[in-house]
């Protein structure tokens, strides 16, 4: 149980780290044209993200989703 806590603490510790990094690839070259059509897609109708994890939280389509609202 300590470990998985441990584990647990280490992921969440992780999570704007993932994002930070993410923001970073977006704000790259092509990063900012694909964000523009991906909101493009998403104002004629609903756009659906997937992600293979099972915790939202941690996933990359969390901070996508993110991005597109802003």
């Amino acid at each position: 149980v300590r470990s998985a806590r441990g584990w647990q603490r280490r992921a969440r510790e992780r999570v704007g780290e993932l994002g930070g990094r993410y923001r970073a690839a977006v704000a790259g070259p092509g990063g900012a044209e694909a964000l523009e059509h991906l909101r493009d897609l998403a104002k004629r109708g609903n756009l659906t993200l997937l992600t293979a994890t099972k915790r939202a939280e941690i996933s990359e389509a969390t901070v996508l989703a993110e991005l597109l609202r802003s």
